[in-house]
This record gives structure tokens, C-alpha cells and sequence, in this order.
């Protein structure tokens, strides 16, 4: 392997500003040091992802406008800054997380938890492909979580999960309103001081108004305690879905790659061979050593590209023995967005299949029925969404928020804060996701959301201070995640606000960059309706960072609360999650002792 092939990332260098325009950098990993120009070493700091040389020289030069058509330039500069050893190579990381010939797997049995939600059509639908398509023998059980409010849909729910639990040889258990009741107060017997704390997490009747998906999913969380976990949402099916599937694996976390149909059938055509469960595809390599995990999705020897695009602080944490916690595939059919802002970050050959033709352009603009996953297995920093999700609860995992949307990614967020070097595997394969009833996008939808309502910011707090503890322990870890809610709700009215007016606004600034590239990388020749869905989102932008009004009222979740009423419910929300989370060991101890 050339030079020119290798991929190289900026170390982690400190840095020290010397006289005479000058800047000292010493690698701590090499023990090298060099004198640099402030902006030789500004250039560098930007190459925090693994790039060939060329590409890093490429950007530099497209970036800084002073270097503009000097690439050749950079790159001599690159080449002797390599030599001073301030860059890492891809290469370290490609001998020391090498795949096992062997690889060791689990073989415990799960629980498998079904999320269903007023969707008695889905849920039969499901348990029916699961009884199809799924070597159910393989579950310690089964366990069907009804979120569900109307007694109607409860009892049609019931009666579904009784006549699938006659015709399979594996428990199954069904948590409706009741027994999730008898179940929460199970567990205050056991812990009484905590009653407030376990409320605050699981009780349906506290939460009533609100989306509890969360909720369900703490719910499914302290039913496999001790065990891997499977979690379905009811609106897919139990099927292998293999498009455009490619062997190897790849590092870093990009984002998932798509493709878009007319034909509402198309998703057929992607079935993999049969006596593919996707259970076991799961399983497979959820909860194992990395090293294992590789060697068993059949990777020999990893590629020289696997790193490419990869950050190096991320890789850097990664061990052989680092622990796979959370398993991830795509979907075919819905992707299971809220809106369309997905499709503006768009690029390469995804952006050419969505503007391929102005029909595919009107479909994916209007109907939900697309492919949105990975065409190679990724191992990723945090989880993100997936409609058949993977959880090694073996090991204390951390409680969801129990309302409102978004749950899922803080939940990544927050076992990444737990356990930074650990990884998360979305998988090369995806499960239909076919909502009943089909759902299409309105007229009112169909356009880029610029709003961020009040607290929406607060979502990606944890992100935000990923690096805010330096313990090993994740007990320790875990009280200092609670410690940043404790500090959010510790905040006034005015600092709140303060902090929200920021994060809407550097939110749609990123978002009118995002819109800029994506009318560029589209170009004059894309679909018009696609220009005419970015230019509108670019006017809009436009306008809304321009504009200033002094006397906007602060909305947002709950609807109905505006002002200091709105952020003095988000303080207690924020500081009774802050007490959940200290006592989320203790709940979760008196959850597996309930016999159930």
C-alpha cells in the first residue's frame, strides 16, 4: 500500500502560541513536536477525520480562502507535517482491532419486547411474521408492551397476543394497563423511598396526555433484566430485507444511505433467501467482544477503506474487547422520520436516486416508501433509531425519558455517555416498516421544518457534554449524567430562554448551510420540484434568521404552556429525570426480583 492510499487524521496535539507568528505542537502519542504557522496548524485542526492526504489537501484548499488553488501546496505541507509525526494513519487501528478467525457467541437467550400502540392490525400483523419468519425457540419470552388507551383496541390486543401464545412453544407474556400497574407497584413494595422516581418512569397514569413510547420501552428494560433484549416496534414484519447489501465493514458515524420507490410492492423484491431470521441476525453479534462481533458478521481482515471518513477521536477508544450494546438494521417502507428534513443532508448516490427522475422526486416528497439503511455493517460511536433494535441489558443500561419524541437517540446518547468505548453495530440488512394505515405526507408536511421549539435544545445535552466525566465506573458515570440534568434545572427563566434563542438559532444556521450544499450538489439539472423544495427552505431560513422579534412568546412541549410556565415544567421534568437516574440501579435490582 502506497502513501497516496493510506488514510490520516490530525493526533490529538496540544498546542502553544509562540512569538513571531508562530505556533509549537507536540503529539503526546509520539512524542514528536513541531513548529508551526497559526494557519498550517488551523488547516490541520479541521483534518480530525481519516482522508487520504490528497483529500485532506483537496478540502483544505476548497475551505481557506487564501489556499485556494494551491492544493498541490497543502499537500507538500501535509506530507512534511506527516514526517514531523503529528498525523495517525489508519493503519494502527486496522492491525489492532483485527476480527477473531473464531469468534466466540452468546448463547443466552433473550427476551423479545413488541412496542404496540393503538395499532391492533399491526400487532396481529407482526406476531403473525414473527410466527412465520422467526425461530421462536431461540426466546427465554415474549413479551407484548400495550401503550395503548382505548379499552377497545386493549382488548383486541389481548385477545390477538392469547390466540399467538396457543400456537408457539415460547411464554409470552402481555403487559396491558393492568399488569404494568401491578407490576410498578411490585416494585415501590420493594422500594418504597423510590416510589416518586419509579412513577416518574413507568406510570401510564401520571403520563396519560403525553406520547409515552419511552415509557414503554424503561417498561421493556425492567422486564429483561440480566438478558439480552430485542425491541419491535408493531408496524414492521418479521422479514430479512437485503438491497443493495455489500460485504466488509466500515467505522464512523455517517449517515445511513437511501433509495426511493414509486411502486408501494417494490420492498418485495428485496426478500432475503429463506431461513433468514432476523432475530438471530441480532444476536449474532449483539453483547459480543468487537473482535468477536467482526469475525462473525465474516469479516477475515479489515479493508484499507473501513476507517475512511471515520473520526479519530472515536476510533481511538475502540478496543478489541470493546463490547457491542446495542444492535441497529434499516427499514424499507416508512423511514420512520417525522418530517423531510432527512432528505436535504442527502449526497452522493443517494442524492442522485432521489432526484433520478422528477416522479421518484414527487414520490419521495409524498409518499413514505424508501429504503433508508446501510449497504455495508457500520460500528458506530452511539445508537440512533431503528424499528428492531438490539440491547445487551446483561449490563446496566439506562432508563429512556418516558414522554414526548426523540427518546431514542437520547437514549444513545446517554449508554455512549455510560460506556464511551463501547459500540453500536447498524447492520447491512433492514426489516419492512409498513405503517397501518399507510401513512402519506400532507400538504402542510411537505416542506423543510425550520422550527425548534422550546426545550428541543435540551435533547442533545447529553451529546453536548460527552466529555464532561472522566470516570471509569459507569455507576459514577451514570450520577454524573444526572448531574447535567440537575445543572439544567438548576437554571432561571432567563437563562433558559437565553440558552434556547441559541440553540434555535445556530439550529437554523446549520440548517441554511445544509440547504446552500444541498442546492449545489443538486444542481441545475435535478427535478424541479426538488430546487423548489430547497429554495423554499432557503427564503424561509433566510427570513427567519434576519428577523428579530423582541416579544415572541416561548412555546413549545406541553402544548398549552407558554412563558415561565412552560420552563418551570421542564425544571421539574429535568430535575425528577435527574433523580430517576441516581436511583435507576436501585429500581432496576427490585425489577428482577418481581416475579412476573
Amino acid at each position: 500500500m502506497t502513501d497516496a492510499d493510506m488514510h490520516f487524521a490530525f493526533d490529538d496535539c496540544g498546542a502553544w502560541p509562540l512569538p513571531d507568528n508562530r505556533v509549537l505542537v507536540r503529539n503526546a502519542r509520539s512524542g514528536r513536536h513541531a513548529i508551526l504557522t497559526p494557519d498550517v496548524h488551523a488547516a490541520l485542526a479541521t483534518c480530525t477525520s481519516f482522508q487520504t492526504l490528497d483529500e485532506h489537501a483537496a478540502r483544505i484548499a476548497r475551505t481557506f480562502p487564501a489556499l485556494q488553488g494551491q492544493q498541490a501546496a497543502v499537500r507538500q505541507v501535509l506530507d512534511s507535517v506527516r514526517a514531523d509525526g503529528l498525523l495517525i494513519s489508519a493503519e494502527v487501528y486496522r492491525t489492532t482491532l483485527k476480527p477473531r478467525a473464531h469468534p466466540n457467541i452468546n448463547v443466552d437467550k433473550p427476551v423479545a419486547a413488541v412496542i404496540t400502540w393503538e395499532r391492533p392490525e399491526a400487532l396481529a400483523r407482526v406476531l403473525s411474521s414473527m410466527e412465520e419468519q422467526v425461530d421462536l425457540s431461540n426466546l427465554e419470552r415474549l413479551i407484548v408492551i400495550d401503550d395503548s388507551r382505548t379499552a377497545e383496541i386493549q382488548q383486541q390486543n389481548r385477545a390477538s397476543v392469547s390466540a399467538f401464545a396457543e400456537r408457539v412453544a415460547v411464554p409470552v407474556l402481555f403487559m396491558g394497563a393492568p399488569e404494568q400497574k401491578g407490576f410498578l407497584d411490585a416494585i415501590v413494595r420493594q422500594v418504597p423511598q423510590l416510589e416518586h422516581q419509579v412513577r416518574f418512569l413507568i406510570d401510564r397514569e401520571r403520563w396519560d396526555e403525553y406520547w409515552t413510547s419511552g415509557l414503554a420501552r424503561t417498561m421493556a428494560l425492567l422486564l429483561s433484566v440480566g438478558r439480552r433484549l430485542l425491541v419491535l416496534d408493531d408496524d414492521i414484519l418479521c422479514e430479512v430485507l437485503e438491497p443493495e447489501r455489500e460485504p466488509g465493514v466500515a467505522f464512523g458515524d455517517v449517515m445511513r444511505e437511501a433509495d426511493f420507490y414509486t411502486n408501494p410492492d417494490a420492498w418485495k423484491a428485496q426478500r432475503a433467501p429463506a431461513g433468514k431470521d432476523p432475530f438471530l441476525r441480532h444476536l449474532s453479534v449483539l453483547g459480543s467482544e468487537l473482535q468477536d462481533a467482526l469475525g462473525a458478521l465474516g469479516v477475515g481482515q479489515l479493508d484499507r477503506d473501513a476507517f475512511k471518513g471515520a473520526e479519530a477521536k472515536v476510533i481511538e477508544r475502540l478496543r478489541p474487547d470493546s463490547r457491542v450494546l446495542i444492535t441497529e438494521c434499516g427499514s424499507v417502507g416508512d423511514a420512520g422520520t417525522s418530517n423531510l428534513n432527512w432528505l436535504a443532508e442527502l449526497r452522493g448516490a443517494s442524492l442522485e436516486k432521489l432526484t433520478r427522475d422528477p416522479e421518484t422526486t414527487a414520490s419521495a416528497l409524498r409518499q413514505r416508501n424508501a429504503w433508508h439503511g446501510r449497504r455495508v455493517n457500520h460500528v458506530l460511536p452511539r445508537a440512533n433509531m431503528s424499528q428492531l433494535t438490539g440491547l445487551d441489558h446483561r449490563i446496566m443500561l439506562p432508563p429512556y425519558i418516558p414522554i414526548l419524541r426523540g427518546e431514542d437517540r437520547l437514549f444513545g446518547d446517554m449508554v455512549e455517555f455510560m460506556y464511551p468505548d463501547d459500540v453500536v453495530i447498524d447492520q447491512s440488512w433492514s426489516v419492512p416498516h409498513l405503517p397501518l394505515p399507510a401513512r402519506q405526507w400532507a400538504a402542510s408536511e411537505r416542506h423543510y421544518k425550520t422550527q425548534q421549539p422550546f426545550p428541543r435544545f435540551a435533547l442533545s445535552l447529553v451529546e453536548d457534554h460527552q466529555n464532561a466525566s472522566s470516570a471509569k465506573e459507569p455507576l459514577k458515570r451514570l450520577s454524573h449524567l444526572a448531574r447535567l440534568y440537575d445543572n439544567l434545572a438548576d437554571q432561571n427563566h432567563a437563562q433558559l430562554v437565553s440558552q434556547h434563542e441559541t440553540a434555535r438559532l445556530g439550529a437554523k444556521a446549520r440548517s441554511y448551510c445544509t440547504i446552500r450544499e444541498a442546492l449545489t450538489a443538486a444542481g441545475e439539472e435535478a427535478p424541479e420540484e426538488w430546487r423548489a423544495f430547497l429554495t423554499e427552505a432557503l427564503s424561509r431560513l433566510n427570513h427567519e434568521l434576519v428577523d428579530n422579534p423582541s416579544d415572541r412568546p416561548l412555546r413549545g412541549d406541553p402544548a398549552g404552556l407558554e412563558g415561565q410556565a412552560l420552563t418551570a415544567w421542564w425544571t421539574r421534568f429535568w430535575s425528577d429525570f435527574s433523580q430517576a437516574l441516581r436511583a435507576w440501579p436501585a429500581i432496576r435490582l427490585a425489577a428482577s426480583r418481581v416475579e412476573i
